[in-house]
C-alpha cells in the first residue's frame, strides 16, 4: 500500500497549477496528469452524463504503461477517451453512474493480477454535480480516509477550476457578442448617416403633422365631436395642400357607410350635396370607395379619365384629383379620410402623412365618443341609482363617498352633503356581509351590502347597495330562540341539548379528556300536577331551573328533557365532582320548599350520573346509563343521587 503523501503542499501545488490553467488548456487532461504527478495517482478518469443519459468517458490516463495490460487481463482495459458507456468496464461504470445520481463520494477495491483501490468524486459547479473523476491506486486494501478526505479536496478544487473556466469561456462569448454588437450598430449608424438628408425632409413633414394632431387634442377637450371631425377633415387638407375633404364611418357590416363631415372650405365654397349623416351602401359609392374594397390607400392623379367613375351628385364639388385612405381597426374599416383637388398629383408623401392623421384622429374620436357615451350611461345610471328602493352608494378607489341616493340617506341617517367625499368606513368584501350602523337617535340598525364593481367618472369604483334586516334579524333570533329553548323554563330544549351534547361529546373524545351527565327528575311531579293544580306544577320546575343554574358553570349545558325531566351535561367533570354538584343542587331544592295556600309543599329530585367510560362510546350510550342510574335512584326510594358503575 502506497503511504498518504502529506496532504497540504500537494493541494497548494494543484490549487496553484488548476489557477493557472487558461481555456485553451485541456482541464481534465491536465488534471490527471497533475494528480498523476503529485499525488502518485495510478489510474485517472473522468466522466459525465450526456443529456441522453448516457455515461461519456472524457478523459482516460495511467501512469505505468502495463497498467492498462495488466486490468486488461483482471477484468477489461478501460477505452480511450470519448468511449462510450458499452466499453467501460462494469464497475468503473456503476461507480460513476452512483456518484453522478447521488453526489457522493464512491469507492470500489479491485483484487485480481493487478489490484486496484479506486475513489469516484463529484465535480460540483455551482451546486450541481456535472461531472465524476475516478482515482486508482495499485493496492490491495481500500483507500484510507485520509486519502479520501485529500481527493474530496482535490475535487472541490477542480470543480472550481471547472466553473472559472466556464465563466471565463462565458465572459469571451459575451466580449465577442458586444464587439459584433458594436460592428452590426457601427453598421446600422452608417446607414441612418446616408438616409439623414431624407429623414430631415420627412421631419418637416412629421412636424405639421404633430402640430395638427396637438391642435385637435386641445379641440377635443373642449369642444363636440362635430367640429372635431369637421377640424380633422379642416388639417388633412392643410397638410396635403387639398382644396377639399370628406370623413365618413364605416358600419361594422362593412357595407353601409354614413357622412360624417366636410370640410369647412367644402361647404362654403364648393358643395351643396348632402350633408353629415347620410346613409348609403357601399355599392353605391364612387370611385373613391375603391379604398374600402382594396383595404389600403387610392390615388385618382387623373379623375376625369377613370373609366368605372360614377356621375357626381347634383350640387357635389367638381374632382380633379382624390386621395382616399382607411382607418382599421382589429382587422375591419371602420372609417375613410379622403382629400382631393391637390394642385399638383399626389404623391406617396401625402398618402403616408393623410394615413398618419386619420389614424391618430381615430384615436381621438373613439375616445370622444366613449366619453360621450360615458357620460350618457353614467346619467342613466344616475337616474337607477337615484330611484332605486335600496340604499345605493358609490365609493372611489380610495374609499371616499363619490354618490348616494335619498334610500341611503335615510339608512346611514346623514343628508348626502354630509356623506360625499366621506369615508365608507367599512370594507368592501365581494360577499354580502351584514354590517351595524348606529343612526343619529343612537338605535343601532343592520344592513345587508353586497358590493359590485363598476366605471365612475372613468374611473373603477364600488357601487354598494345597503338594505335594512334589521327586523328580518330580530325574527331570526327570535324563531332560533324558540326552536332552541324551553318557553317555560327559559332553559335548552331537548333538541338543542342534543347537538350541543353530541358536539361536546365529539370533542371530549378527540382531547380524552372527562365528562359526565347526569339525568334528573322531580319527585312525585304528577301528583303534585294532580294535587295543587299545573300552575304549582309549573312553580316547582321553574324553582329547580333557577336552582341548578345557580350551582353549575357557564361551560355546562342544562336542558329540560321533556315534562319534569332535566338534562345536565359537565365538560371536564370526573363523576365525584359531578355527584357533588348534584348533591348540592338535590339539598337546595329539598331546603327550599314551596308554599301553596299557606302549606310548604316539599320539592326532591331523583339523579342518575354516567361518566364517559370508553372512546368509542356514543351520546346514546350515555344516555342510556344515566337513565338506568335514574331508575335506580327511584328505586332506592328517589330523593337521592346514583352514579353508574362501569358501561353497562
Amino acid at each position: 500500500m502506497m503511504a498518504d503523501p502529506q496532504p497540504a503542499a500537494q493541494i497548494i501545488k494543484l490549487a496553484q497549477y488548476l489557477s493557472g490553467l487558461t481555456v485553451q488548456q485541456d482541464l481534465w487532461q491536465d488534471t490527471g496528469e497533475a494528480l498523476i504527478r503529485l499525488f502518485g495517482v495510478d489510474l485517472f478518469a473522468i466522466g459525465a452524463r450526456e443529456p441522453t443519459g448516457e455515461i461519456v468517458l472524457r478523459t482516460w490516463m495511467a501512469a505505468a504503461p502495463d497498467l492498462a495490460t495488466a486490468w486488461s487481463a483482471a477484468g477489461g482495459a478501460p477505452p480511450a477517451a470519448g468511449g462510450s458507456p458499452a466499453d467501460l468496464v462494469p464497475a468503473l461504470h456503476e461507480a460513476m453512474a452512483e456518484t453522478l445520481e447521488s453526489g457522493f463520494l464512491g469507492t470500489r477495491t479491485f483484487t485480481g493480477q493487478v489490484p486496484l483501490a479506486l475513489a469516484v468524486l463529484p465535480i460540483t459547479q455551482e451546486n450541481q454535480v456535472t461531472a465524476a473523476i475516478a482515482i486508482g491506486h495499485r493496492q490491495v486494501v481500500p483507500l484510507s480516509h485520509g486519502r479520501l478526505d485529500i481527493y474530496l479536496a482535490v475535487a472541490g478544487l477542480v470543480g472550481t477550476a471547472a466553473t472559472r473556466l466556464a465563466s471565463e469561456r462565458e465572459l469571451r462569448a459575451h466580449r465577442q457578442h458586444l464587439a459584433d454588437m458594436v460592428e452590426e450598430r457601427t453598421a446600422a449608424l452608417s446607414a441612418t448617416n446616408r438616409q439623414l438628408q431624407h429623414e430631415v425632409a420627412e421631419r418637416m413633414r412629421n412636424e405639421a403633422i404633430m402640430a395638427a394632431r396637438l391642435r385637435l387634442i386641445a379641440l377635443a377637450e373642449t369642444h363636440s365631436l362635430s367640429d372635431l371631425l369637421r377640424a380633422m377633415v379642416d388639417e388633412a387638407e392643410a397638410i396635403t395642400g387639398s382644396g377639399i375633404g370628406f370623413f365618413h364611418f364605416l358600419g361594422a357590416d362593412q357595407r353601409t357607410l354614413s357622412l360624417q363631415s366636410w370640410s369647412t372650405n367644402t361647404v362654403a365654397r364648393h358643395c351643396s350635396a348632402a350633408g353629415a349623416g347620410e346613409h348609403y351602401p357601399v355599392d353605391e359609392a364612387g370611385v373613391w370607395a375603391d379604398c374600402i374594397r382594396a383595404r389600403r390607400a387610392v390615388i385618382h392623379n387623373d379623375y376625369a379619365a377613370l373609366p368605372q367613375r360614377k356621375d357626381l351628385p347634383p350640387g357635389h364639388v367638381m374632382v380633379v384629383r382624390e386621395l382616399v385612405v382607411p382607418v382599421l381597426r382589429a382587422g375591419l374599416i371602420v372609417a375613410i379620410l379622403g382629400v382631393g383637388n391637390k394642385p399638383l398629383a399626389y404623391t406617396a408623401h401625402d398618402t403616408n402623412a393623410l394615413s398618419a392623421l386619420a389614424d391618430f384622429a381615430w384615436v381621438i374620436v373613439e375616445g370622444k365618443r366613449a366619453d360621450e357615451a360615458l357620460r350618457e350611461s353614467e346619467e342613466r345610471l344616475r337616474v337607477v341609482i337615484a330611484s332605486n328602493l335600496d340604499g345605493m352608494v358609490v365609493v372611489d378607489q380610495e374609499g371616499l363617498i363619490r354618490m348616494v341616493n335619498p334610500a341611503a340617506e335615510a339608512l346611514l341617517s346623514r343628508p348626502r352633503a354630509e356623506l360625499i367625499g366621506q369615508p365608507f368606513g367599512k370594507p368592501l368584501a365581494a360577499a354580502a356581509t351584514e354590517i351595524d350602523v348606529r343612526r343619529r337617535d343612537g338605535q343601532v340598525c343592520t344592513l345587508d351590502m353586497r358590493v359590485s364593481t363598476l366605471a365612475w367618472m372613468g374611473s373603477p369604483a364600488a357601487l354598494v347597495s345597503l338594505r335594512d334586516t334589521t327586523e328580518r334579524k330580530r325574527l331570526q333570533e327570535r324563531l332560533h330562540h324558540q326552536a332552541t329553548t324551553d318557553e317555560l323554563t327559559g332553559v335548552s330544549n331537548r333538541r338543542h341539548f342534543l347537538e350541543l351534547a353530541a358536539r361536546e361529546l365529539k370533542r371530549t373524545l378527540r382531547l380524552r379528556r372527562q365528562l359526565s351527565l347526569a339525568l334528573i327528575d322531580l319527585d312525585h311531579f304528577k301528583d303534585i300536577n294532580d294535587t295543587y293544580g299545573h300552575g304549582i306544577g309549573d312553580r316547582t320546575l321553574i324553582a329547580l331551573t333557577r336552582i341548578c343554574r345557580k350551582n353549575i358553570r357557564d361551560i355546562d349545558v342544562f336542558a329540560r328533557f321533556g315534562g319534569d325531566e332535566f338534562a345536565l351535561l359537565l365538560p371536564e367533570t370526573a363523576p365525584e365532582r359531578a355527584c357533588e354538584v348534584l348533591e348540592r343542587v338535590r339539598a337546595a331544592l329539598a331546603a327550599a320548599p314551596i308554599t301553596v295556600a299557606g302549606t310548604a309543599v316539599a320539592l326532591t329530585i331523583s339523579v342518575g350520573v354516567a361518566a364517559l367510560a370508553a372512546d368509542a362510546e356514543s351520546l346514546d350510550t350515555l344516555l342510556g346509563r344515566a337513565d338506568r342510574a335514574l331508575y335506580r335512584a327511584k328505586d332506592a326510594g328517589r330523593n337521592c343521587v346514583v352514579v353508574a358503575v362501569g358501561p353497562g
